[in-house]
């Protein structure tokens, strides 16, 4: 009896001890595990606490292009047509609206300079300066004749074109008028600089009255240097991107013998030599003979280039009736004589944030015209009104 009495005894020590340490296995399980959740739980917190990635900053837009509308010539009054190309809203009359008066006659061009746009008036022989978010007045700059476009060369610092003076003028932007001027050529047009070198279209001015020059300034000494020989009536001018400049030239109208008068052509010039700034007498004229319109009655104008400066657009007429917008791209040897967009043109600007045309039609120039949108395919993304004869354009 005591002998199964001590199995039974042996058996249930046996058992009892199997059991704590069971219980030791398992409460050291779950210590251990309860520390690897609490470990993981803390880490976890702290990653937490961490700032989250930021996201990729939204691609740049345009929140503006603002229309430029030279009103009714010689004495009707220029108007300004704001547009959001977002909303797809356009905003005519805003240099009134925000200024409780007219702008004046003869709007010709504009220069979007950060929170200023520079508006050149012919017809008021002035510069107005607004404020580049709400259109209000903030300067005027007077003691021009009849000034065409201005471009600017430094923070404090711009070159304006004068067809009655025949020049250019040095403009100070914390002055009230030019402070120096520089004669160039007949009918001084649109301006482009490349380092310190100011390249000037002589046009000749309006009708038959014909020039065929560029002049070169050097913009430390504000002096001309040297000139460049064009076809006839070189109006505007761009930089592509293997420092070509190219030259859009109206060509010559005989209003006595159509047939003698002479095409348009687009040039170009070399102007990538380390020389240039020392010897820029030197510039080579790049073979472009084959770059002349066809049609000898058609007066191309408003050249602009695309953002990667590989591609050319202009108007193959300055006639607004049938002015269509055409293409070039800088390494083809022949210029296309087909219409890239078919139109009723008289302006063109080119947005180089969002990488679309913007094409003023006058319609009968005595009436509001219209504005045409396009993506640089030529698919017309929008239309609108705007103001009489929209001549010109800035971005925002």
């Amino acid at each position: 009896m005591n002998t199964a009495h001590n199995h039974l005894s042996y058996y249930l020590s046996s058992i009892q001890t199997k059991f704590e340490i069971l219980l030791t296995n398992i409460n050291f399980f779950m210590k251990t595990n309860i520390l690897k959740i609490c470990v993981l739980g803390a880490l976890l917190s702290i990653g937490a606490c961490k700032d989250d990635p930021k996201p990729d900053p939204a691609p740049p837009s345009t929140t503006a292009v603002m229309i430029g509308n030279t009103g009714l010539t010689p004495q009707g009054s220029g108007t300004l047509t704001s547009y959001n190309p977002e909303l797809q809203v356009p905003n005519n009359n805003a240099f009134q609206k925000a200024n409780t008066y007219t702008m004046g006659p003869g709007l010709n061009s504009m220069l979007v300079d950060g929170d200023k746009t520079f508006l050149v008036m012919s017809g008021n022989a002035e510069i107005v300066v607004v404020n580049t978010s709400n259109y209000k007045v903030i300067k005027r700059f007077t003691g021009f004749g009849t000034p065409r476009h201005i471009v600017k060369a430094s923070s404090n610092k711009y070159y304006v074109t004068d067809w009655q003076d025949e020049g250019v003028h040095v403009l100070y932007y914390n002055q009230t008028s030019p402070s120096k001027f520089i004669y160039t050529g007949l009918g001084p047009e649109r301006m482009i600089i490349k380092d310190d070198l100011l390249f000037v279209a002589n046009s000749g001015g309006p009708g038959t009255i014909a020039d065929s020059t560029v002049s070169i300034i050097n913009t430390k000494v504000d002096t001309i240097t040297t000139e460049l020989q064009v076809a006839f009536k070189p109006n505007s001018m761009q930089l592509d991107s293997r420092d070509q400049l190219w030259v859009l030239c109206a060509g010559f109208q005989d209003v006595i013998d159509p047939f003698a008068s002479l095409p348009g052509e687009l040039m170009s010039f070399d102007l990538s030599r380390d020389s240039l700034e020392y010897y820029p007498d030197s510039i080579v004229h790049v073979d472009t003979l084959s770059l002349v319109l066809s049609d000898n009655q058609l007066r191309p104008h408003d050249l602009v280039i695309n953002k990667e400066g590989k591609k050319l657009y202009f108007i193959d007429n300055e006639n607004g009736d049938d002015g269509n917008i055409m293409v070039h791209d800088v390494k083809m040897p022949m210029l296309t004589q087909a219409p890239y967009i078919q139109g009723f043109f008289y302006s063109l600007g080119y947005d180089m944030v969002q990488e679309e045309l913007y094409g003023g039609s006058p319609g009968n120039y005595l009436l509001n015209g219209e504005v045409h949108r396009y993506r640089e395919n030529g698919n017309q993304i929008d239309f609108f009104t705007a103001g009489i004869i929209p001549s010109c354009f800035g971005f925002k």
